[in-house]
């Protein structure tokens, strides 16, 4: 039996189907038009939280950040707040590992202890309050001032609010940007952060040695380590320190983090290491932050020697941050 079509039932169907892809919208325009969903940063844009956590953003146009590598601070991002660590990190979504742009900075504190406020120890300690940072594949530019600049170029990049169990602020100024913004990052992120307390060695030399060490697992293909401790030296003679990072789950022992530190590994960008020593009998600190590659386990530890060298009371405290 032979079907037929009736020609008339044909051009209906034919101009039907030909109303409905003119009146449908072409996936290309569709997207071409749709709105970023990412928030835009500003010339000051200010996270507030009260936990760790982190945000998707859009830069829109090339912007400048003032810093200074060989100072190891910016004084584009300003705190406030308690927290041992407080602080964000800003890394760029494109990229490879050796290509990848990245910010942190942090305010420390020697207190050891959750949500202390910098400034309120007594004796007065030296690492309290004081800010670090480090930065790694930015351009970096001269300016006509005494500061330097890194360029971000436009685009997308993961913000991070680092806070300690408090609520705090931290805002992050940009050159080239304008307006002024608030973000509440909604992604919480798995910091972890240790107080441990150092144990003093005396050793042959008649020096004695200080040394404490932690370990953690990042979650992250890309995180931040960060270290603080207080410590004090009756005379300054002779003295030393390190801090040292390792990755895998076989560190030194508490107290086997070696002068030089002897295994220390995997470090993308140099530690930013300071060692602060204000003479005679006053409280001495150092501190550090790097960048790191590995969803693996990292052991931070840190090791100081000197004859006249007396342990602090207050714990060193370690950080890992996954930032991407």
């Amino acid at each position: 039996m032979t079907t037929r079509f009736n020609p008339l039932v044909r051009q209906l169907v034919a101009a039907a189907l030909l109303l409905a892809a003119l009146s449908a919208p072409s996936a290309v325009a569709a997207k071409s038009k749709a709105p970023s969903r990412e928030p835009i940063l500003a010339a000051k844009t200010t996270l507030r939280g009260d936990h760790t956590a982190r945000i998707r953003v859009r830069i829109p146009r090339q912007a400048t950040l003032q810093y200074r590598s060989a100072m190891s601070w910016s004084p584009a991002v300003t705190v406030s707040g308690p927290g041992r660590f407080v602080g964000l990190a800003i890394i760029r979504v494109t990229g490879n590992a050796a290509t990848r742009q990245w910010f942190a900075q942090t305010r420390v504190t020697g207190c050891g202890t959750r949500n202390c406020m910098p400034g309120r120890s007594t004796p007065p300690d030296i690492v309290d309050g004081q800010l670090i940072a480090a930065a790694t594949g930015f351009p970096e530019t001269t300016g006509k001032t005494e500061w330097d600049h890194l360029v971000f170029p436009a685009g997308e990049y993961d913000l991070t609010l680092i806070a300690d169990a408090a609520t705090v602020s931290v805002t992050l100024s940009l050159d080239g940007l304008t307006g002024k913004t608030t973000l509440s990052p909604p992604t919480a992120v798995g910091a972890v952060s240790q107080s441990v307390s150092p144990s003093l060695l005396p050793t042959p030399l008649a020096a004695n040695e200080l040394s404490a060490g932690a370990q953690s697992t990042l979650t992250s293909n890309f995180g931040v380590v960060v270290f603080a401790i207080s410590y004090r030296f009756t005379v300054r003679v002779g003295d030393l320190s390190n801090w040292c990072l390792f990755s895998g789950t076989h560190p030194p022992p508490n107290g086997q983090y070696l002068p030089g530190c002897v295994g220390d590994d995997r470090v993308v960008s140099p530690p930013s290491f300071i060692i602060l020593q204000q003479g005679v009998n006053v409280p001495s600190g150092s501190y550090g932050i790097a960048f790191v590659i590995g969803k693996q386990t990292w052991s931070q530890g840190f090791w100081a020697a000197g004859a006249s060298l007396i342990q602090s009371s207050k714990p060193a405290t370690f950080l890992w941050l996954p930032i991407n």
